[in-house]
């Protein structure tokens, strides 16, 4: 579902006052993980953002134009990694939810609920941080795919040799104009548009006549006649 950030935030500051509920565990954006039908859809209508990598698919970037400003959606991203929520709030919402349900609720049942804000008021001692909660160069971030650094995770601390390094290179998921990545073509054809994905296959597919056909009226260095002949008689 669609949502612009002021009606998300409205949500947050319903929630954080009413103690009869808990509080979320997390806030992020939605991941369009490839193969799920939002990836699907997010292509189809050619939403993502230009240089998209499966590293930035973390729920704190943005990978897809926003409904609201980008810039707006940026500076969102950033108070949801450092706390959404003011701890004076948090902490209000925690004692109240306490006092409601400290009779009813098992000490299981009340350490799972007031956890939910030791989480929202640190988001980064989870998950959220590129690389957990050191502020260096490698948690500096921008909030936008194509400025992300990779961070860490993709910085072996052994020496690799040249011919594996390849393997520590993020997976592009979109190209510098914002389309499929050339290398994820093949395995998610299926999920282009229409036209496009025919004008792909046209393009990359040449039927066994059609290159028959090719061989007798194009002079190929190299080939011989002996050799044409030869494929000719394999194919047909």
């Amino acid at each position: 579902m669609e949502q612009r950030i002021d009606d998300l935030l409205a949500e947050t500051d319903f929630i954080v006052a009413n103690p009869r509920i808990t509080l979320p565990s997390f806030l992020g954006f939605a991941i369009p993980l490839l193969g799920t039908p939002l990836f699907s859809r997010r292509l189809q209508e050619g939403q993502f953002l230009p240089n998209v990598r499966l590293r930035d698919m973390d729920g704190r970037s943005l990978v897809c134009h926003p409904e609201d400003a980008i810039e707006k959606a940026v500076a969102f991203a950033a108070r949801m990694d450092k706390g959404l929520i003011s701890k004076r709030k948090l902490a209000a919402h925690a004692w109240q939810f306490f006092r409601r349900y400290r009779t009813t609720l098992s000490k299981w049942g009340l350490l799972s609920g007031l956890g939910n804000a030791w989480a929202m008021s640190y988001p980064r001692c989870g998950s959220n941080g590129r690389d957990g909660i050191r502020p260096g160069r490698d948690g500096c971030r921008s909030y936008l795919a194509s400025s992300e650094p990779l961070g860490s995770l993709y910085r072996p601390r052994i020496w690799i040799p040249e011919a594996y390094r390849g393997h520590f290179e993020p997976l592009c998921v979109t190209d510098p104009d914002g389309e499929l990545h050339a290398e994820l073509i093949d395995d998610a054809a299926s999920l282009l548009p229409q036209g496009r994905a025919a004008t792909r296959i046209e393009v990359t597919t040449i039927p066994p006549y059609n290159a028959i056909a090719m061989l007798e009226h194009v002079q190929l260095p190299g080939i011989s006649e002996d050799r044409k002949r030869a494929c000719q008689e394999t194919t047909g």
